[in-house]
């Protein structure tokens, strides 16, 4: 099973890798432990993301833009915008790009739902529900790692950043971890299952034998 600083398997995480894993990761981590009915995935860790982000040379400028946002509504959108383009634009490093892919096919390359999960979300005070994106039958390896970059895009969308300044989580270690959460797609279970353990979406198999295609937010998830 392949494992590195890129990426941790459901199987190999529990709550103290909420820091890496953030706390949807940690908690699949958990039941999965626990014998529970997980479909199989993966985590792309916040290590990832940053040496990704650094490498790219955005790391310090992302850091900026949660620290100097604006709150007119129109500057802040432009912000949005332009912010997330270049997090799409940068290259995902090789050896990531290879972790990814590789765990990616140890899964038999099936649908896959991409998620996003912070470490600062849906803390005591905090929730971030509704803010960043989820994308659902995800079926080849350019798209996947398309969304992987979505993803990371969504946390700096107009919403996210005015909330994050509205509750005071500007730094990086609560503001920018991200990871995606993998699960394989023509896995089901009731919408109450899905809710309680915060699992990705889950398609049933006839969208996903019928090639659906189905792009929401982590709040159009949860309904």
């Amino acid at each position: 099973m392949t494992s590195n600083g890129s990426i941790r398997w459901f199987s190999q995480l529990g709550m103290s890798d909420a820091a890496i894993a953030g706390a949807k990761g940690a908690n699949l981590g958990e039941l999965t432990r626990a014998g529970l009915p997980v479909p199989p995935g993966f985590v792309i860790t916040a290590q990832a993301y940053l040496k990704t982000m650094e490498l790219g040379g955005l790391r310090a400028e992302l850091v900026r833009s949660l620290a100097d946002a604006p709150t007119d509504p129109v500057a802040l959108s432009q912000l949005a915008t332009s912010v997330g383009q270049r997090i799409r634009d940068v290259a995902i490093p090789k050896e990531i790009t290879e972790s990814i892919l590789a765990a990616y096919r140890e899964l038999g390359e099936p649908a896959v739902a991409v998620r996003s999960s912070a470490a600062s979300e849906d803390t005591s005070g905090t929730s971030f529900a509704g803010m960043n994106e989820s994308f659902t039958n995800v079926r080849d390896e350019a798209e996947l790692l398309s969304c992987v970059k979505d993803c990371w895009a969504s946390a700096f969308g107009a919403w996210a950043i005015a909330y994050r300044g509205s509750q005071h989580v500007g730094d990086e270690i609560e503001g920018l971890r991200l990871r995606q959460d993998l699960s394989h797609a023509d896995c089901c279970g009731n919408e109450e299952y899905r809710q309680v353990i915060h699992a990705p979406q889950i398609l049933d198999r006839e969208d996903a034998d019928s090639g659906k295609d189905r792009r929401e937010t982590d709040a159009e998830s949860n309904d």
